[in-house]
């Protein structure tokens, strides 16, 4: 069983390019490194919630948005992922 994560790094990086705001913005905006920022996009860290919160506030959505569940976008194959990506920008 693979563990579980908090945060569905695709949601971050679709949420800020939403945004049109690069890492570095983002940065600037929140206080967190863009170092840590990539970090958080490529799945490498999991953020805290105080992180989410923050980031929720700078895109302007409901931190929860940003948690994965299960049967998620992440929880998905790379040929799945490249299926949604393309009906959700469609």
């Amino acid at each position: 069983m693979r563990p579980t994560r908090l945060v569905c790094w695709h949601r971050l990086r679709l949420h800020r390019q939403r945004t049109k705001l690069t890492q570095m913005e983002v940065s600037e905006r929140t206080g967190i490194s863009q170092s840590m920022l990539s970090q958080l996009e490529s799945g490498a860290r999991s953020p805290s919630l105080t992180t989410l919160a923050t980031l929720g506030d700078v895109f302007g959505i409901n931190p929860l948005r940003l948690i994965e569940v299960e049967g998620d976008y992440c929880s998905l194959s790379p040929a799945e992922r490249r299926a949604t990506r393309t009906e959700e920008e469609g």
